[in-house]
């Protein structure tokens, strides 16, 4: 036996057991959205957009700010892509998605002032 076939062997085994139930130390289990769901999120957003007037780019990103879904609407400026993704991915490193008061977070003033505060 070659050491390629043996080492796939090894991996397939490895590859087998994870996918059976086997927990090990060291691995993190994650959760993502599926390809089907990610493409219908933002073929529904760049539609309900254009409904309203508005051309636009949709992007969904995972936690770790990989892109999964992109979409560009009918006449959406070229730099629309860049920007969709800079403000997806800022939201999935912040972790805001993820919390219920991260919009309030987002909120506070940056001024510690007194004469900042309204």
């Amino acid at each position: 036996m070659s050491r390629i076939s043996a080492g796939l062997q090894v991996l397939v085994l490895v590859a087998g057991g994870a996918a059976t139930g086997v927990q090990a130390q060291g691995l993190v289990t994650t959760h993502k959205l599926s390809a089907a769901l990610a493409n219908q999120l933002v073929g529904d957003s760049v539609a309900a957009c254009a409904q309203k007037g508005y051309q636009v780019v949709a992007v969904v990103v995972d936690l770790d700010g990989v892109r999964q879904a992109v979409l560009r609407g009918d006449g959406a400026p070229i730099h629309s892509m860049d920007n969709a993704y800079y403000k997806a991915y800022t939201i999935a490193s912040l972790g805001l998605s993820r919390s219920p008061t991260a919009w309030r977070r987002t909120r506070r003033p940056t001024c510690r002032r007194p004469s900042c505060r309204t």
